[in-house]
């Protein structure tokens, strides 16, 4: 039986220096180690009391961001999204003032701008756009 990975993925966006921006962190481990992602994370099935509950647990555990808001985006799911097998994400989105990013001062986290051309791994360019588009539309 193929076992299954659930992770949250999450894209947090400010408004800095007149652009809008979406927050990285610098991954600290495989698969694509040192490399720019969105925050992201395992659910904890033995923890976390929903999804939205695993969401605000990795942001805090490895942005140590407290986001006031995060809304459910979609569901990202294949086998071809994640090199360690067949995955699913569900991923959130907010929009922050760069205070709340900035308060955090995680070395890690950096800035970029949402109209760059990012080379992100995973599905993540997908799932950002995807948050743009919602923001956007709002």
């Amino acid at each position: 039986m193929t076992q299954v990975i659930c992770t949250v993925d999450m894209v947090l966006l400010t408004l800095h220096e007149g652009r809008l921006k979406v927050a990285l962190l610098k991954r600290d481990r495989e698969p694509f180690k040192g490399v720019a992602a969105l925050p992201g994370g395992f659910v904890h099935t033995n923890e976390d009391l929903d999804v939205r509950d695993a969401a605000m647990r990795v942001l805090k555990e490895k942005t140590g961001i407290d986001a006031p808001y995060l809304e459910q985006l979609a569901t990202f799911s294949g086998p071809a999204r994640d090199p360690r097998g067949w995955s699913l994400s569900i991923a959130h989105y907010a929009l922050v003032s760069f205070e709340v990013i900035d308060r955090a001062a995680h070395p890690d986290v950096k800035l970029v701008s949402v109209d760059r051309s990012l080379s992100l791994p995973f599905d993540h360019r997908l799932i950002l756009e995807t948050a743009v588009s919602r923001l956007r539309s709002k």
